[in-house]
């Protein structure tokens, strides 16, 4: 499970400037496992738990601490 942070612009953009770099260099799920790192953002949590459903939501490996502040911890579990 990914650690729920909440992460500056610069440290997003300083995680995907190295997930690139693993990616560019063929470390496929190093990668994807540092981008899962950076927090989800809210609007596209709210479509998907919308559309697909909050078990599809609450299936990705992702970092949740933007989501909850937005709407709260126990929009998480309705």
């Amino acid at each position: 499970m990914v650690e729920k942070k909440l992460m500056t612009e610069e440290e997003k953009d300083r995680v995907y400037s190295e997930a690139l770099r693993l990616s560019k260099a063929g470390k496929k799920a190093e990668a994807r496992a540092l981008e899962n790192t950076i927090p989800f953002q809210p609007w596209a949590a709210a479509f998907i738990k919308k559309y697909l459903g909050l078990e599809e939501l609450l299936s990705i490996d992702g970092n949740f601490a933007e989501v909850e502040k937005v709407y709260g911890k126990e929009w998480l579990v309705k």
